[in-house]
């Protein structure tokens, strides 16, 4: 049975990629979504080593260094490495340390950082 994090990132996931008209590709090649801005960063998957990072229209990128990765909201993203969640700023510099099961609503400056599989919640300031 999935446990209570699986099913949040699987949702967190359904959700972020609903709000964008475009989809993220495989690789590290260019983008090939139709009406995205050159300036946005989205997740991609690098097919060569199977790791995520970001690219844009414009080519502009972070490296493919994370094992999962989410869209940028505010001017964050989530990030996965050494099998916890962390935020990323545009520059791929960490907002939030790498030691959360979860994050999730990032909107007005906040985030929600769940640990130990839900059961401490923390409210994470992200500007």
């Amino acid at each position: 049975m999935a446990s209570f994090v699986q099913i949040l990132a699987s949702l967190m996931f359904i959700v972020a990629a609903g709000m964008c008209n475009a989809q993220p590709v495989d690789g590290t090649g260019p983008w090939e979504g139709d009406g995205l801005a050159p300036h946005v960063l989205v997740p991609v998957r690098n097919e060569e080593n199977g790791l995520m990072g970001f690219t844009s229209g414009s080519g502009r990128s972070l490296a493919p260094i994370y094992e999962e990765a989410g869209w940028f909201e505010e001017g964050v993203a989530p990030v996965k490495l050494n099998g916890k969640w962390g935020l990323i700023d545009t520059l791929g510099r960490p907002v939030a340390e790498m030691k959360y099961d979860l994050i999730s609503n990032r909107t007005n400056g906040r985030a929600v950082g769940y640990m130990n599989d839900g059961a401490q919640v923390c409210i994470l300031r992200t500007n």
